[in-house]
């Protein structure tokens, strides 16, 4: 049983994708023209999710 090693993949896998989610949504808000304001309401998100 590797439960340590499938562990830390899981983790990488997660942040990666989290990541992803994140340039996505930088992109989006970018393309909006509403950064300023997107950036706020991203880190109460974030903060919110407690990541």
């Amino acid at each position: 049983m590797k439960l340590g090693k499938n562990g830390g993949n899981l983790r990488r896998y997660q942040r990666g994708v989290f990541q992803i989610l994140m340039k996505v949504l930088l992109i989006f808000l970018n393309e909006r023209e509403m950064a300023g304001r997107g950036v706020g309401s991203l880190i109460l998100t974030v903060s919110a999710l407690g990541v």
